[in-house]
């Protein structure tokens, strides 16, 4: 039988000491470099919007939702600034910058729990629009199933969205990213 991790996990604002466990997930799940301790403590600055799942004192998965303005997630994920401002109505937008679950913990409803727990802090008052890149390899995206039932939409796919993160060696490519993203949106 199954332990239902769900029930007795705490889902908090992570903390500056919690970088060692998140960069050790990410670089599990993503590869080398995926992470920088500033980039990090950048993050958790944005508490309604950053959280863990903490089991008796281990972290076993992030979610990071960044907010962030058009022109900013535009030029990230290679998308046109005027379909992203029709999409949000102008307003800024959200984006996924990290869902990472410790492999021991996968497929128990982890990343759901981290996801739904943000998406509660986030009011289409103060935003338009959720952007999710969402990691494609080998023709498969495990993000998307989940992001249809979130009710976001495939707009379509980037090659090559990772590349730039020069100190990033992905798991899959050996080196620095090539994998395609899938852009998934959905507007609030």
């Amino acid at each position: 039988m199954k332990t239902d991790y769900k029930s007795i996990m705490l889902i908090r604002t992570p903390e500056r000491e919690d970088f060692t466990e998140v960069k050790a997930i990410c670089e599990d799940r993503f590869g080398k470099g995926y992470i920088k301790e500033e980039e990090f403590n950048r993050w958790i600055t944005d508490d309604k919007y950053c959280k863990v799942a903490d089991l008796g004192g281990k972290v076993i998965g992030i979610v990071y939702l960044m907010p962030d303005k058009i022109k900013n997630v535009a030029r990230a994920l290679k998308l046109d600034e005027s379909y992203i401002e029709d999409m949000s109505g102008g307003k800024n937008v959200i984006r996924s910058r990290c869902a990472a679950i410790d492999k021991d913990y996968e497929n128990m409803g982890i990343s759901d729990t981290l996801h739904r727990e943000i998406f509660s802090n986030i009011s289409p008052d103060d935003f338009g629009a959720i952007i999710a890149p969402a990691w494609t390899y080998n023709g498969y995206t495990p993000m998307a199933k989940p992001l249809k039932e979130y009710g976001f939409e495939l707009f379509g796919e980037r090659e090559n969205l990772w590349y730039n993160m020069e100190e990033y060696e992905c798991i899959i490519c050996g080196g620095r990213c090539k994998c395609t993203a899938a852009i998934y949106i959905k507007k609030l």
